[in-house]
Order: structure tokens, then C-alpha cells, then sequence
């Protein structure tokens, strides 16, 4: 069994600004306590709550200290049935279905590695359900950024010239077209309706011809278009890269560093991620962040250094 799992910068921000203030404090004050019908939300219409809260050993000290380990269940509302290969046994499972997602939090570091699940709820579901523990008025919002190789990604959203994008999409997934954006939110979906379009057109035609794999493009040719840079820019920018039903992104640009084309697949080459093999269908949640923190420990220069990038933090207080 693979799991994937992908590192996110993560801080709590005050009227927009970044803080120095450490998740797992929050977490410790704010949720971990509550009773277990109170850390249940509503978040982007699904229903999640913290469901294991992992401290590390009174004994250990220092910076690991800091770090928590957590699953999160999204209860899912389309229930499937209970029955046993080989009878026609088919019965309603009475209790609550529920997909969960691990993550480790290394406050120190302002870094959030998130399993994916794609089932269960993504790093953008786990945002929104922290804000809904913030107390009014304090105008605090989570900012949360999934850590790139090379600014691959950041350097296509800001070229001034993309000249050709190809995307394949992987037609068994079950609701591939509306899965591709991830959490955005519906009003942002709609600024890009014209490539959902054309996505569910390639997939009904793939389906047709009984083909596994979907795929669309766009090349810059002599004549000016229809389609923008900007409005491919906005497609590119809400697309949910760690979908696995998006098996290719690539994109030929011109570098806006160094003023040269390069092509790159987003799908590989934009984000630092990991697979973790495990023999258990569904292992452990202590199993998954030994797995994790041994992912960590072996790039940890790398990734500790990442959030260098966004300061200066300021210092604040949160009133529970």
C-alpha cells in the first residue's frame, strides 16, 4: 500500500500579516480539550473533526516537543453497504462512514506533512476547520502554502509568456472534472468554466472510445485566440496538482528569472512530496508519523529553510 504524503507552510496570520505563533499552542488550548461532539465542523459542506491528537512523550524535549501528530475524519455522507463475497449479502451499516487523514505538525519549522487522502479531507479542508475555532473579532485567518521544488510553480503563474499546455486526466476516476480543484471555492470554479468544459467533452469522448486516459492542450499559434495567458494562469493556479486523477500538467513557458523556455510537468515537478510503503491497507496512526518523521529527518535542511522565505513574522497573543 503507498501513501503520499506533501509538506505545506502553514502560519496563523493577523489582518493579513504572518505571526510567530506556533499551531500546536492553538491546538493544545483551543481544540484539543473541547468534548469530542464540539471538534466536529462544517467545512466546504463536509463534516470534519480532530480525531486523534498525538503528544510526544513527556520526557522528550527540546524542539520535538513542539511537534503533534494528528488524524482528522471526514464523515462521509453517501454510505456504502456491509456484505460478504460469494452471498448476496448486502446490509445498511448503522454507524457513521468516515475517511481519515494524518498529518505531523513541526511548529518550529511552520510545516504541516499531510497524507493524501483523496477520499478524506485535503490540506484546504484542515485550514478551514482551524478557522472555525478562531475567536471572533481577532480578524486571524490560516495561510497555508504547499512547499515547491525550485519555485517551479511560482515561476509559470508569473511568466509573461506561456506558449503551450497539455493535460492528461485519468478517465476512472469517478468524478474526475469536478474533483480537479481541490477545495476551491464555487465563484472561483466559475472563472474557469471554459476548461471544464473542455475537460468533460475530452472525457466523454475518451469514454466513447473506451480509452483510459483523457487529454487536452494548447499551443500558441499565429493568431490570437480566444484563451488568455491570464485566464490559463487562473486555470493552472486552482488546479489540484496531488489529484491523482491529473496524471500530467505540462506546460512550456518562458522563465521569468532567466527569460528562457522551459517546459516542465507540473504533476512531478512542482511540489516536494513523499511515498510512504506500508504492507497495512490502512496503517496506524503512530505507524504513519514514525513514517513521516523518518521522511523529515531526511530532508529536513532542506525543508526547515523554506519558511525563511515569508518572513518577518509579527508577535501576537490569542485570547481564548
Amino acid at each position: 500500500m503507498e501513501k503520499t504524503v506533501h509538506y505545506y507552510n502553514i502560519f496563523i496570520t493577523k489582518n493579513g500579516k504572518r505571526t510567530s505563533y506556533k499551531l500546536n499552542h492553538f491546538f493544545d488550548k483551543l481544540i484539543y480539550p473541547l468534548k469530542d461532539d464540539k471538534k466536529l465542523k462544517i467545512c466546504s459542506k463536509k463534516s470534519i473533526a480532530l480525531n486523534k491528537y498525538i503528544m510526544p512523550d513527556a520526557k522528550i524535549g527540546g524542539n520535538e516537543a513542539n511537534i503533534r501528530t494528528m488524524a482528522f475524519a471526514e464523515y462521509r455522507n453517501d454510505k456504502p453497504f456491509l456484505g460478504k463475497k460469494g452471498t448476496s449479502r448486502r446490509e445498511d451499516i448503522p454507524d457513521d462512514v468516515l475517511e481519515v487523514t494524518r498529518c505531523v505538525l513541526f511548529p518550529n519549522d511552520f510545516l504541516i506533512a499531510v497524507e493524501y487522502n483523496h477520499k478524506g479531507c485535503k490540506a484546504g479542508h484542515i485550514v478551514t476547520y482551524i478557522e472555525r475555532f478562531f475567536p471572533a473579532d481577532q480578524d486571524l485567518s490560516i495561510e497555508i502554502k504547499q512547499v515547491q521544488q525550485n519555485n517551479i510553480l511560482d515561476k509559470v503563474l508569473k511568466s509573461n509568456k506561456i506558449t503551450s499546455l497539455m493535460v492528461h486526466l485519468d478517465t476512472s476516476h469517478t468524478g474526475v472534472v469536478d474533483s480537479l480543484y481541490g477545495y476551491a471555492k464555487d465563484e472561483e470554479r466559475k472563472k474557469v468554466s471554459m476548461f471544464s468544459q473542455i475537460a468533460k467533452k475530452s472525457v466523454k469522448t475518451a469514454d466513447k472510445i473506451g480509452a483510459n486516459i483523457a487529454m487536452f492542450g494548447f499551443s500558441k499559434g499565429r493568431r490570437k485566440g480566444l484563451i488568455e495567458k491570464k485566464d490559463i494562469i487562473k486555470f493552472i493556479s486552482l488546479l489540484d496538482l496531488n489529484n491523482p486523477a491529473l496524471t500530467n500538467l505540462t506546460v512550456t513557458f518562458v522563465d521569468p528569472d532567466t527569460n528562457t523556455p522551459q517546459t516542465k510537468n507540473l504533476k512531478t515537478e512542482a511540489f516536494i512530496a513523499d511515498i510512504i510503503y506500508t504492507d497495512k491497507d490502512s496503517p496506524g496512526d503512530e505507524l504513519m508519523r514514525d513514517e513521516i518523521m523518518a521522511l523529515y529527518n531526511g530532508k529536513r535542511d532542506a525543508l526547515k529553510k523554506m519558511h525563511s522565505r515569508f518572513k518577518p513574522l509579527i508577535n501576537i497573543e490569542l485570547e481564548g
